[in-house]
C-alpha cells in the first residue's frame, strides 16, 4: 500500500494539536525545506510541521502512520547527502526555530539533550 497525499482535513487535523503558526503551508515556507546542501536536488513537501514537545511529534507520527502520510524528519537542513528530502512529499517534520538550543551536553556518555 502507498503513501497519499496531504488533505484539507489532514491540514485542520496538524492545526488541532499544534499552533497555526507551526503548521506551514505557504509556498515560500515550504521552498525552504525542499533541498538541503545537496546539490540539484529539490523536492516540495505538502505541509511542514514544527512539533515541539514528544507529545506533539508521537500524535503527528500516530496520525501520519494511520493515514499513510510520508514524513520526513529535518533539522537544519545543512545535509550533503539528501537524507532530509521529501522526496514522497509528504509532511516534513521541522524544528522551530530556537528549539535547538541545548539542555545538557554530557561529552564523556556522548550525550546531547535538547
Amino acid at each position: 500500500m502507498g503513501f497519499r497525499n496531504i488533505l484539507h482535513t489532514d491540514i485542520q487535523f496538524f492545526e488541532s494539536i499544534l499552533d497555526k503558526n507551526r503548521v506551514l503551508t505557504q509556498p515560500e515556507q515550504l521552498e525552504i525545506c525542499a533541498s538541503d546542501q545537496t546539490e540539484d536536488l529539490r523536492y516540495m513537501p505538502e505541509v511542514v510541521l514544527q512539533p515541539v514537545s514528544t507529545s506533539e511529534i508521537s500524535a503527528v507520527l500516530r496520525y501520519c502512520n494511520e493515514q499513510l502520510l510520508p514524513v520526513t524528519p529535518r533539522g537544519a537542513g545543512t545535509g550533503l547527502s539528501g537524507g532530509a528530502l521529501p522526496v514522497m512529499g509528504g509532511v516534513v517534520r521541522g524544528v522551530p526555530e530556537g528549539a535547538c538550543s541545548p539542555r545538557r551536553v554530557a561529552c564523556a556518555g556522548r550525550l546531547f539533550v535538547l
